[in-house]
């Protein structure tokens, strides 16, 4: 059918036939542009575009999340899976072949008198260009530009056309076709020295002090070069397109396309890269923010009403269901006469994947999801892995039929999401077990329905791979966060580690202790050591065309992890720095009457009143009855004490008497400390047991302060050490690291990031070469290098103090603790804040795992078990007790006065981390032999977590204001009056969520939503809110600091978070909080079962052997659709296509005609691959067309 179509319109060329009045289409292509970028331009520059190209379709998809599959698709209008086109390749490196046979719909198109050019990009190396009658193969945005335009303008009145122009990215970095110069380049864009405090802001920063105090370290900022970039890319496309336009628009019915290739990129493959994103994931993943693009349309002419083409209604055009492969069937349509289109796409059914769509371009009928029914599915592959939080990782398949979408990764996950609820596919409903019988029987089609479409079509692409001839890296699996971070509480014992020889009392260990190292880091999650998650750049490079950079590494701190005891499940009990600081020197709560560290602290007292905070730690409390802290009763017990680093519990600003009187409420012989202080006010800030004042203050207004911080602090500790040494005394020392918590500066008297393993030229930037030079107004240096470089400095000073530990003889006498106080900052924050929370959601000043789950490690050699990991739920409010009970001291912890409230939240869990004992021995430990044993004979408390502050951040980091976990469960919960600080169990709710950590670490799965059918979970969400109401009305949760209404307000202002909208998930509020219900209707069920023709039927919508798409050459046998699995695990077993039941069918062998045609010695694909090769007539007739050409 193929040749004989191709063969008509080959004779029809010849003889001149053609449509009345000229016809064409122009197809701008962009890369890596999602649909939200279009929000980031400047207003004048969004109504010159909507001037070109008026009308959007909102829900198209692209036909791969990565450039060269997609524009094979736009190409053939074949999936890209089905082409062997997987993935993209550098120039040079590596490129894709289109075999004649796969082009042949669009050599049937230039048949039929359409002339055919291309201008741009080129990926297809291999695959020759002359199917265009004029082409310009370039990477060189202006030439392309000029070329493209003078080819319009050259067009005849009668000449059918269709112009590709595959636009290349313009990257600031390098001296593009020297169009723009430094000062040009910048104009209008907000830089680093911008701190207006506003949207237009593109480099926000942290700085210390007033803006005179602190200048910025840096050039420029990614997001004000990513800006740049798209600011003049899209001037000057839009500036093409209308003078193309203008060319095109005199004569004939002309279409004006504009799309992009993929959702944007990842900033570890373009440093440059900072999109605006409201979906879920980006490039390389198929959920919807790898492939929901730009997709803009015009009509113009003055014989559009001649050709039948009327403006698209908007709305039902924004939402019609298309992609990519639907273009080329669609404007082939529209470009031909009637007849010979609906020949020519006839013929080629059986292989297009897309669907002529034309009727929903030119308004003659509606075509949104309840009237559109595809003749294809729409289907999508990514075989390989993504860079950037697990959480965008998406399965390797997925289907979109109606209001839902499906993807599945066999034998790992399936995951089910109804688009109308949430567009950001987070309620995962393919287990979802609902209140409503009906609702449920309907999701249950659904579900068959869709996975019985996606199985059929993998079970082919099983097949094609069988033949498949492409130079790509096998598959990869796509497991997501599973596996990812810690091990799972329920996943059997895990792992002891090796166990010291003999368990050590508790008196022996308190004789063999010289002294305690307590390590804190600033700000960052457990994502940023690989030992917590794993390092996984091989496996990214292997299925990317570019360098990943910058995954986390941490080589040193993974040493003296492995070293150690972990704790897996560790918590700091507030996501912002001073109440979690708060909580480990008093081993209570932030919450807890005696500590009252609801928020931050700050040095203005009408800040801390606002906030509804003390202004320093202890305030007004009765220390010796009421409040003892860590360094205190380490210093009671003979211990020379030591504070330095960041201090951040506040001081009396005052100079009254009562602050630390005597050394009551601290004991601090020596520190040396650094905050938001001028050095004319060191001295207020003396402790009262401190040594004689000497120049000890670190002045963090300094503009380097980040690059020799952690130097200096570790030598200062060093120093203590030596002397305590040098008079055989016993010690306590609180090294709290600055880093990585912003500003992050790098030293400039070297290169610190060379020095770190960061050079600049490992920095990815695409579109440049190893001699590129970086413009005048550009920073060579970038946030991940900056954060990671900083990050590895800190790595490498806490390993120098260990080692020095060796020097020092105290390496069996030292206990090591290493911490976070709270998870990574926000890059809104700080343009340079690019830490990762990964697996987990969140980052901090949000209660979701990604700001408060950070790593713990315990280091003692000889005494505490090495390479152990403890999944036991624990929390900073446990560190005194386990310190103490470590250090031998456990029964001078319990006789403390104020033990009835340590107590109550400070847990002695030290017998996690000191191997097995002999009987009689620890509590704990009595009846075990296990790990696991241990663990599950410990109590399951819950642990208390609330924030009153606003959270910064996405839909992904905003939480409710208070949150418990209990076991495997945790809960969410907003209480409905914003000003009531003190609710009980009648007050209402504004949120409540709940989800399993086990099961779904990521807390994306909300079972209140997901399981709404299963009333338990209704309980034990009920629980845990008891839960959180027994400890606020327990007599212990603080009722004297409340915040100012003004304070609560911002919270649930929405308008304040405009600022804070980060790259990811900008969606609305409304649409960033689940819904109290979900219900699938049967005008639900019918978007899916009348989104295929062939499955809309009214007696039945079971789908036909004789109506469904049959994929070419594969006999199709029933693939059972997978089980259901059980809630709590974490991963949905599915039928894989090795074992779809589908048989191979025989491949011939190739013939020496097709192995010729093919101009190599390779076979040519087969008739199992489902491509053909051109008949001998067809060569001959499609010759007389090329010296027909030739000749004109």
């Amino acid at each position: 059918m193929h040749q004989v179509a191709l063969v008509f319109l080959a004779l029809a060329h010849l003889v001149g036939v053609s449509v009345a009045n000229r016809r064409g289409a122009t197809v701008v292509v962009m890369q890596d542009y999602g649909s939200d970028d279009f929000s980031l331009l400047d207003d004048d520059l969004q109504d010159a575009i909507e001037d070109v190209v008026p009308h959007t379709a909102d829900a198209f998809r692209s036909a791969s999340p990565d450039k060269t599959p997609t524009l094979a698709a736009l190409l053939t209008g074949r999936r890209p899976a089905e082409l062997g086109v997987h993935r993209s390749y550098p120039l040079g490196v590596r490129g894709h072949q289109l075999d004649a046979s796969d082009l042949e719909l669009l050599a049937g198109v230039r048949a039929a008198n359409v002339t055919l050019a291309h201008f741009g990009v080129w990926p297809f190396e291999n695959t020759p260009s002359d199917i265009f009658d004029t082409s310009f193969m370039s990477t060189n945005f202006s030439a392309i530009r000029d070329a493209a335009e003078t080819f319009a303008a050259s067009l005849g009145e009668n000449e059918n056309y269709l112009i590709n122009i595959w636009l290349p990215r313009i990257d600031a970095t390098i001296d593009f076709g020297g169009t723009f110069t430094d000062d040009e380049w910048n104009d209008g864009i907000s830089g680093v020295y911008d701190r207006s405090g506003d949207a237009s802001g593109q480099c926000p920063d942290i700085f210390r002090g007033s803006s005179d105090d602190y200048e910025a370290r840096y050039l420029s900022c990614p997001r004000q070069i990513y800006m740049a970039n798209r600011q003049h890319e899209v001037t000057s496309m839009v500036d093409m397109m209308q003078n193309i336009q203008d060319s095109v628009e005199g004569h004939g019915a002309n279409v004006m396309l504009l799309t992009s290739t993929n959702g944007p990129e990842s900033d570890q493959v373009d440093a440059h890269t900072r999109a605006r994103v409201s979906f879920r994931g980006q490039k390389r993943s198929v959920y919807d923010g790898g492939l929901r693009t730009l997709f803009r349309l015009e009509l113009s002419g003055p014989d559009t009403s001649d050709a039948g083409w009327t403006e698209p209604a908007e709305d039902d055009f924004g939402a019609a269901p298309m992609t990519t492969v639907d273009i080329l069937p669609t404007l082939a349509s529209m470009i031909l006469d009637d007849s010979v289109a609906a020949s020519l796409l006839d013929a080629h059914d059986d292989t297009l994947a897309g669907i002529n769509v034309t009727s929903c371009w030119v308004g003659e009928s509606t075509c949104d999801n309840g009237d559109l029914s595809r003749s294809k599915p729409m289907l999508f592959e990514w075989r390989y892995l993504a860079p950037g939080h697990c959480i965008f990782e998406s399965p390797r398949y997925a289907i979109v039929m109606g209001a839902y979408k499906l993807l599945h990764e066999p034998g790992l996950r399936t995951e089910l999401f109804d688009l109308d609820l949430s567009t950001f596919e987070k309620v995962n409903l393919y287990n979802a077990t609902l209140e409503d019988d009906d609702d449920q029987s309907r999701l249950e089609t659904i579900k068959e329905t869709m996975m019985s479409e996606l199985t059929d079509w993998i079970a082919y692409l099983g097949e094609l791979e069988k033949v498949s001839t492409s130079p790509d890296p096998a598959a990869q699996a796509h497991p997501g966060c599973a596996g990812r971070g810690a091990p799972q509480l329920a996943a059997g014992a895990p792992e002891a580690g090796d166990e010291p020889a003999v368990a050590l009392s508790a008196s022996e260990r308190r004789d063999k202790l010289r002294g305690i190292i307590f390590i804190l880091a600033d700000d960052m999650g457990a994502g940023e050591m690989s030992g917590y998650n794993m390092d996984r750049t091989a496996d990214l490079e292997a299925g990317l065309t570019d360098t990943v950079a910058f995954e986390p590494k941490t080589p040193e701190l993974d040493r003296i992890m492995a070293q150690g005891t972990s704790f897996y499940h560790f918590y700091a009990t507030m996501p912002v720095c001073s109440p979690s600081r708060a909580t480990i020197m008093t081993g209570r709560l932030p919450s807890h009457k005696h500590v009252r560290f609801h928020n931050i602290v700050s040095k203005k007292e009408n800040e801390n009143t606002r906030a509804g905070v003390p202004n320093f730690l202890g305030e007004g409390i009765d220390y010796e009855e009421k409040l003892t802290t860590l360094t205190k009763f380490f210093s009671d017990q003979g211990f020379i004490t030591g504070h330095f680093g960041k201090w951040h519990i506040g001081y009396d600003y005052s100079g009254n008497d009562d602050y630390d009187v005597d050394g009551a409420l601290f004991d601090t012989d020596e520190y040396m400390l650094y905050g938001m202080l001028s050095s004319d006010e060191v001295d207020d800030v003396q402790f009262a047991t401190a040594s004689a004042p000497h120049d000890n203050y670190l002045d963090n207004k300094d503009l380097l302060f980040a690059s020799y911080v952690q130097h200096a602090l570790v030598n200062r500790t060093l120093e203590f050490l030596e002397d305590r040494v040098a008079r055989n005394e016993t010690f306590f020392v609180n090294l709290w690291l600055q880093n990585p918590h912003a500003p992050l500066n790098l030293a400039e008297s070297y290169d610190q990031p060379a020095a770190c393993g960061y050079p600049s030229e490992d920095n990815p930037m695409p579109n440049s070469d190893a001699t590129y030079e970086l413009k005048s107004t550009v920073d060579e240096n970038v946030p991940l290098q900056i954060y990671r470089t900083l990050m590895h400095d800190q790595e490498l000073q806490v390993a120098r103090l260990v080692a020095s530990l060796d020097d020092l003889g105290l390496t069996n006498q030292t206990l090591v603790v290493y911490m976070a106080d709270n998870g990574p900052e926000d890059s809104t924050l700080s343009f340079t804040s690019v830490g990762t929370s990964d697996p987990f959601r969140g980052q901090k000043r949000s209660l979701y795992e990604g700001g408060i789950r950070v790593p713990l490690m315990l280091w003692w050699p000889s005494v505490i078990a090495a390479g152990r990991k403890v999944t036991y739920p624990a929390t900073g409010a446990d560190m005194f007790a386990t310190l103490a009970g470590l250090a031998g001291y456990a029964d001078e912890f319990n006789d403390l006065p104020d033990i009835d409230q340590l107590s109550y939240n400070s847990h002695d869990l030290s017998c996690l981390a000191t191997g097995k004992s002999e009987a009689g021995g620890f509590e704990c430990m009595a009846n075990c032999s296990t790990l696991q044993c241990v663990e599950e004979s410990l109590e399951e408390r819950p642990l208390y977590f609330e924030f009153r502050d606003y959270t910064l951040g996405d839909c992904l980091s905003r939480s409710a204001r208070i949150a418990l976990r209990r076991g495997r469960y945790k809960a969410h919960w907003e209480p409905k009056n914003k000003n009531d600080m003190f609710p009980t169990s009648s007050t209402g709710t504004i949120r409540l969520e709940l989800y399993d950590l086990l099961a779904d670490p990521g807390e994306l799965d909300d079972l209140l939503l997901t399981q709404a059918g299963n009333s338990s979970y209704a309980d034990i969400a009920e629980s845990l809110r008891l839960d959180m109401v027994d400890w606020i009305s327990s007599g212990r949760y603080d009722t004297e600091y409340t915040p100012k209404a003004s304070f609560n307000k911002i919270r649930y202002d929405e308008s304040f978070t405009s600022f804070y909208a980060s790259e990811q998930c900008t969606t609305p509020p409304a649409d960033a909080n689940a819904p109290t219900s979900l219900s699938v209707t049967a005008a639900k069920l019918e978007t899916v079962t009348c989104s295929l023709t062939y499955l809309c039927d009214d007696e039945s919508s079971d789908k036909t052997s004789s109506e469904s798409p049959t994929y070419p050459f594969v006999s199709m046998a029933p693939t059972p659709a997978p089980q259901d699995t059980p809630t709590a695990s974490p991963t949905s077993e599915a039928t894989s296509p090795s074992s779809s039941g589908v048989s191979p069918q025989p491949t011939p062998e190739p013939s020496a005609t097709d192995s010729a045609t093919n101009g190599s010695d390779s076979p040519a694909p087969s008739d199992a691959s489902g491509l053909r090769p051109l008949s001998s007539l067809l060569v001959v007739v499609m010759w007389l067309v090329a010296l027909k050409q030739h000749a004109i």
